[in-house]
């Protein structure tokens, strides 16, 4: 549908699956990765506590895991997607209306939101940074 009216950002990767994927299902994923991390280090406390050998190779690879684990959870919030509302939309170069136009596109193209500064939301286009007012996106 978005192909018969020409527009951009509706494609379907890896990663979009996945982080639907994850916001659907991943309610108890977090809470059951991180309760077998802390077993694992309640487990390695006791053993250095009962002075029994504990190898460096489990220590680093349970710091590893839950850096893993710090990475997984802050994935979602970093993922937005924004839709263009106005019909005449500039995108620019830097986040300032002085700033040197990138492209002028219509309403309902589609968005990754990778930030924001100020009133102004920093987006990926054609694979280049780009900066759209807030007034100009409707955020999904």
């Amino acid at each position: 549908m978005a192909s018969e009216h020409g527009l951009q950002g509706y494609e379907f990767d890896d990663y979009s699956y996945f982080i639907i994927f994850y916001r659907r299902y991943g309610e108890f994923v977090p809470i059951v990765l991180l309760s077998l991390g802390v077993y694992v280090f309640v487990v390695m406390v006791i053993k250095l506590r009962n002075c029994e050998y504990v190898p460096k190779r489990h220590k680093w690879a349970l710091v590893l895991y839950l850096g893993a684990m710090l990475g997984l959870l802050n994935i979602p919030d970093n993922y937005h997607t924004g839709i263009v509302k106005n019909k005449h939309t500039f995108f620019r170069a830097y986040p300032s209306a002085a700033a040197p136009i990138v492209e002028q596109v219509s309403k309902g193209h589609r968005l990754t939101i990778i930030g924001s500064r100020d009133h102004w939301r920093m987006a990926i286009w054609n694979n280049e940074i780009v900066y759209v007012k807030d007034s100009d996106l409707w955020m999904v």
